[in-house]
């Protein structure tokens, strides 16, 4: 089994569980031939894209597939009339330098990416759960509001104090002696 395909089945289950669906990457409308083998899944609201690297390909890589993800992006966007985030997930058979760990994270144009790779130790995955779209929970479908909880009540006087307060180190030991 590569390794693209181990990453696969986790961030299958996770995206699953946030509405997202696989899809085949050879069915998307692009003018562009991928440049390398790629799982994809969407929703209504984005494309993950995963693909397997190394530590020396991975910048170029990530900017070759950005340019295949943008004209996948646009195309879903006319198709659901809305915005579409991209995702782009780089999954590395070894731990990658954190200087393009961290290239690839601040670099912002088209979509968001990732790289990830196994842990030595157990069944788990470095860096997986710092993909953002994969901790969002499904609401697809769901027209309810979300229920926020009212805070605690210590909150809600110390807020009203800092509201009527001159100072809020004046509020806070105000709460502070009602609430020892």
């Amino acid at each position: 089994m590569s390794v693209l395909d181990e990453a696969a089945m986790r961030l299958d289950h996770l995206a699953r569980a946030t509405g997202f669906k696989e899809i085949d990457a050879a069915a998307l409308e692009t003018t562009q031939t991928l440049p390398c083998a790629v799982r994809v899944w969407a929703s209504r609201y984005a494309v993950l894209v995963a693909a397997a690297t190394t530590a020396e390909s991975a910048i170029a890589q990530s900017q070759s597939l950005q340019s295949w993800l943008d004209e996948v992006l646009l195309s879903r966007e006319r198709d659901v009339r809305g915005v579409v985030d991209g995702y782009l997930v780089l999954v590395s058979l070894i731990e990658l330098p954190a200087n393009t760990v961290q290239q690839l994270r601040l670099d912002r144009r088209v979509c968001r990416k990732y790289a990830v790779w196994p842990q030595s130790t157990g069944d788990r995955w470095a860096r997986l759960e710092a993909v953002t779209v994969l901790g969002l929970p499904d609401r697809t479908g769901n027209s309810e509001e979300a229920a926020f909880q009212s805070p605690p009540e210590t909150l809600s006087l110390l807020w009203r104090t800092l509201i009527d307060s001159d100072s809020d180190a004046e509020a806070i030991r105000q709460v502070c002696e009602l609430n020892p």
